[in-house]
C-alpha cells in the first residue's frame, strides 16, 4: 500500500516505500469535540453546542473533498462509514488504532481513551482489506497493553521513516516507550524516543 521514488530493500528483496498509494478513511458520523480525549490533545477546542450539526456537516464535506483529491492524484481510497452508535467523535482517525504495512503486516494499537477503543471494528478492517486488496500476512495485536495502562496510538504516536526504517516517538500518556520499542522490534525499525 505504498509508493515513493525513495525505497530501501526489504528482507524479501522488494523495496520499502516511503509513502502510501492507498488509504483508509472513515467518514465522519459524530465528529466533534471529545471531552474524554481533549485533556491529552491540544488540537481539540470545545465547539459551540448550537453548531454541532454544522460542524459535522462541514467535516463530511471536507472528508468528501479530501477523498476526491486523493483519488485524483492516483491514491486508492477506501471510505468506510462510521457506525451511528455509539457516537465516536474521533473515528475519522483510524490510523491511531490500526496500521497496514507493505509487507502484509496489520498492527492493532492500544488506545488511551475508552471511547477511542470503540472505533476498533472488524468491519472497518474487512472493508480495507477487500477495498484496497491488502493481503494480511502477519497480525501484531498490541491491544493487550490497555489493561496495563500502556498505550501506543499508531501513527498518532509514531512518525515513520519507512526507507531508513526509523520510528520517531515522543513519550506521552498516549505513547509508552516500552511499546515503541516492542513495535520497533516486531517491525524491524530503529526506535528514536524523546
Amino acid at each position: 500500500m505504498s509508493r515513493s521514488p525513495e525505497s530501501s530493500p526489504r528482507s524479501d528483496g522488494k523495496a520499502h516505500q516511503q509513502c502510501a498509494d492507498a488509504v483508509l478513511m472513515v467518514r465522519p458520523g459524530a465528529f466533534g469535540y471529545n471531552p474524554e480525549t481533549a485533556a491529552t490533545n491540544t488540537f481539540q477546542r470545545p465547539q459551540d453546542p448550537g453548531n454541532a450539526t454544522g460542524a459535522i456537516a462541514q467535516a463530511r464535506a471536507e472528508f468528501e473533498r479530501l477523498a476526491q483529491a486523493l483519488g485524483s492524484e492516483g491514491i486508492s481510497v477506501c471510505a468506510v462509514d462510521d457506525s451511528p452508535e455509539p457516537a465516536k467523535p474521533d473515528a475519522v482517525f483510524p490510523n491511531n488504532w490500526l496500521s497496514f504495512h507493505d509487507d502484509g503486516t496489520l498492527v492493532l494499537y492500544p488506545m488511551h481513551s475508552a471511547s477511542r477503543r470503540l472505533e476498533r471494528r472488524q468491519e472497518v478492517i474487512d472493508a480495507a482489506v477487500k477495498g484496497l486488496g491488502f493481503k494480511v500476512s502477519h497480525l501484531i495485536d498490541l491491544t493487550r497493553h490497555e489493561s496495563e495502562g500502556k498505550f501506543l496510538e499508531g501513527t498518532g504516536s509514531l512518525v515513520l521513516d519507512h526507507v531508513a526504517r526509523v520510528a520517531y516517538a515522543c513519550a506521552s500518556p498516549r505513547t509508552h516507550p516500552q511499546l515503541v520499542a516492542e513495535w520497533a522490534r516486531e517491525l524491524r525499525y530503529q526506535a528514536v524516543i524523546f
